[in-house]
């Protein structure tokens, strides 16, 4: 019985690096467009004597075929590209900005900047990953009432603490700053120093800051209850099942939404995430062929699709 090898797994697949995602398929591998459309896999003669490893006309480029250990790069009309070797095959040390190398298979893998760093796009900022690199979306202010800015894994407006950005206009040396619901107090200093009820008093911005007592259990929260910390005080709400958070504004647990708040472990390109009350679910992608597709439910629930002429260990008639 022959066993199917993994082009995709040992990088030796043909799909070109940064643009298409290899896809393995029962004896064979397809590429994986931007638009979700598949590109079968190059087959050419490979001649390992030969200056540019490959043999053959060329319909598009460029490719990557591995040889002996080692891949070899042909642009248009079969003319090497040899001065892009690195940036595909990879290299320890050689991989360019926003890769880096996978010793397993020998290439450059993009790198999640997203994942590897918390807040890359500051308060409110959404960051997407890109092959090579990450964009910023940052949500637009005016979805959000002045003194407050949008969170988006939240889904809510959070209150601006314009004393801690210093985005106030108190007088440090006379007055105090005294952070509020979507704005800001100046007080005047007393003799005694001390802040309002709810507040302590912070030297290194001159300013009376919130006091925390969630995280200070200084709450007095009833069994089923949690403490939502406020500006100057705090609050006791509904304690929510997993997969759901308490809305103030509705008194009573939403849904939190995995997929738009990007909470979910799907992975992109192969796996669309759809939301449930209280959870979410991956689905998988469904590429598209040029011929009819058929379709089936794995044991997982998620729907599998096969090209034309194939299903998952059977011949579609």
């Amino acid at each position: 019985m022959n066993t199917d090898v993994d082009e995709c797994l040992e990088a030796i697949h043909s799909c070109m690096p940064g643009e298409q995602v290899c896809y393995n398929q029962e004896g064979s591998y397809s590429c994986v467009n931007p638009d979700g459309s598949l590109t079968a896999p190059w087959v050419h003669p490979i001649n390992p004597n030969s200056a540019g490893g490959i043999q053959g006309p060329m319909a598009r480029g460029p490719v990557s075929i591995g040889l002996g250990g080692r891949n070899d790069h042909i642009g248009m009309g079969g003319e090497s590209s040899a001065d892009r070797a690195d940036y595909f095959t990879g290299s320890p040390g050689r991989c360019p900005t926003g890769y880096k190398y996978n010793s397993a298979s020998r290439v450059c893998d993009d790198v999640d900047e997203c994942l590897m760093v918390h807040g890359l796009c500051g308060r409110g900022g959404l960051c997407t990953n890109t092959i090579g690199s990450y964009s910023c979306t940052q949500m637009p202010r005016d979805t959000c009432p002045p003194g407050y800015l949008f969170d988006l894994p939240l889904q809510s407006c959070l209150d601006i603490d314009e004393c801690a950005e210093r985005a106030d206009n108190c007088d440090r040396d006379s007055q105090y700053c005294i952070n509020t619901q979507g704005g800001f107090a100046c007080q005047l200093r007393d003799s005694s120093g001390s802040c309002p009820a709810g507040y302590k008093y912070n030297a290194d911005n001159s300013a009376c800051e919130d006091v925390d007592e969630c995280a200070e259990g200084l709450s007095v929260c009833r069994e089923g209850e949690v403490c939502r910390n406020s500006v100057g005080a705090y609050d006791c709400d509904i304690e929510c099942d997993l997969g759901f958070q308490f809305s103030v504004g509705l008194q009573t647990c939403v849904d939190i939404d995995e997929c738009t708040a990007g909470l979910h472990n799907c992975v992109r390109g192969f796996q669309v995430c759809k939301n449930e009350p209280g959870s979410f679910r991956c689905q998988r992608s469904r590429p598209r062929f040029g011929g009819h597709s058929s379709t089936r439910i794995d044991s997982d629930g998620l729907d599998s699709y096969a090209a034309a002429g194939f299903s998952n260990g059977s011949t579609v008639q």
